[in-house]
C-alpha cells in the first residue's frame, strides 16, 4: 500500500473532488440540454406573472369597491339632508367629492374589467372617443380642484 504524505493527500483529494464536480456538472448540462427550453419556461413564467397581476389587481379592485359602498350611503345621507342642512358651499365642494368619487369608482371598474379580459371572461368592445368632449369633460372635472394658489391649469 502507498504512503502518501499530507500534501500529497490533500492533492489527491482536491483532484477527487474536481473531478466529481466536473462530473455533476456535466450530468446537470447533458439533463438541461436535453429537457430544458428556455422559450417554453419564459412563456411559462410569463404566464404566471400574468396570472399574478391579474389576481392582485381582482383582490385590489374588491378592496377598493367596498369604501365606495359606504361613500354611497353618505352620499345619500348628505343629498336627502337626512344628517342636517348644508350651505351653498358645502354643497358645491360635496358635488366635487361626488364627481371624483363617482371618477374612483369608473376607474375601479376599469381596473375589475381589464382583469376579466386578460383572464377572457368578457369580451373587449371599441368605441370611438370624440376628443374635445373628452377634454371639456376632463376640464370640467378640473374646475375648482386646485387648492394652491400657485398652481394654475390653463386649457388653452
Amino acid at each position: 500500500m502507498p504512503c502518501f504524505s499530507s500534501t500529497q493527500r490533500i492533492a489527491i483529494r482536491e483532484v477527487i473532488s474536481q473531478l466529481v464536480f466536473l462530473t455533476i456538472v456535466g450530468v446537470f448540462t447533458a439533463i438541461f440540454r436535453n429537457s430544458f427550453d428556455p422559450k417554453r419556461f419564459l412563456t411559462e413564467r410569463a404566464e404566471q406573472r400574468s396570472q399574478a397581476k391579474t389576481e392582485l389587481l381582482n383582490i385590489l379592485s374588491h378592496e377598493l369597491k367596498t369604501p365606495f359602498t359606504v361613500i354611497g350611503i353618505y352620499r345619500q345621507a348628505l343629498k336627502s339632508a337626512a344628517l342636517g342642512e348644508i350651505n351653498p358651499d358645502q354643497e358645491r365642494a360635496l358635488g366635487k367629492i361626488l364627481q371624483h368619487t363617482g371618477n374612483l369608482e369608473s376607474i375601479v371598474d376599469v381596473i375589475l374589467e381589464s382583469a376579466k379580459v386578460e383572464t377572457g371572461a368578457v369580451a373587449v368592445h371599441r368605441e370611438e372617443l370624440v376628443l374635445s368632449e373628452f377634454l371639456d369633460e376632463l376640464k370640467q372635472n378640473a374646475e375648482g380642484t386646485v387648492f394652491n394658489p400657485r398652481i394654475a391649469v390653463k386649457w388653452d
